[in-house]
């Protein structure tokens, strides 16, 4: 029982790690988009009258289809993953048309965390359901506040 301990304490640890670093990559791109946030092309409103934003969906996509895929019993996303598209352009979130000025930084970032996950053990984790709030604090993202 000690070893299961200390190679599952070993492999959260590691998942802890990889986890923040992708943050890290992640806040790269979501500064990028920060500056544009009180612009509509990367915002709407949802039908609850809380703000989206590109970041909220494309952040959320990336941890779930490109870093998380495979390693979880579950993965329960805030937003709706169905409607991301980052593979094809034009990019799209939700009916929101991902400017031009943004591939770059966007590519460079799933390329980024698509490495990253190789990092993560893809057998550890398969009891775990994970939950994912992509931007806590959108309203005050979208208004420039935080």
């Amino acid at each position: 029982m000690a070893g299961f301990v200390t190679s599952r304490a070993r492999s959260l640890s590691s998942l802890c790690i990889t986890t923040r670093d992708a943050c890290a990559v992640l806040s790269s791109m979501v500064f990028a988009f920060y500056s544009a946030s009180r612009s509509n092309e990367i915002t709407k409103l949802k039908s609850d009258s809380s703000e989206f934003t590109i970041a909220d969906g494309i952040v959320q996509h990336l941890l779930i289809d490109h870093l998380f895929k495979g390693k979880f019993n579950n993965i329960i996303g805030e937003e709706d993953d169905s409607r991301i598209n980052i593979l094809t352009k034009p990019y799209t979130v939700d009916e929101i048309i991902v400017p031009d000025t943004f591939h770059d930084v966007i590519d460079c970032t799933k390329r980024t965390i698509d490495q990253m996950s190789y990092f993560i053990d893809c057998d550890a984790y398969m009891d775990i359901n994970v939950f994912i709030d992509p931007i806590d604090g959108t309203k005050e993202f979208c208004s420039g506040e935080k």
